[in-house]
């Protein structure tokens, strides 16, 4: 995604961005708490990959499989 299709999407977004500099350059608040996103929610994250800031759009989508926690996770390996 361009950051031309990237930046109208911002209008009216809630901003969760860990990284100054990056909030700076895409004109966003700076805000280190974190994503709390659900099923249906939208996510622009913009990323800066080898000194070039890159944006994408996730939408958030039902897991095919089950989530399973991690402590879940470590009894069934015992």
């Amino acid at each position: 995604m361009s950051e031309e299709e990237f930046q109208p999407l911002l209008f009216d977004a809630y901003s969760c961005v860990g990284h100054e500099d990056i909030a700076d350059s895409i004109n966003v608040a700076y805000n280190k708490e974190p994503v709390r996103a659900r099923i249906g929610d939208v996510l622009l994250y913009a990323n800066m990959e080898r000194g070039v800031l890159k944006f994408y759009c996730i939408l958030v989508c039902n897991s095919i499989r089950e989530l399973i926690r991690e402590e879940e996770l470590m009894q069934e390996m015992i």
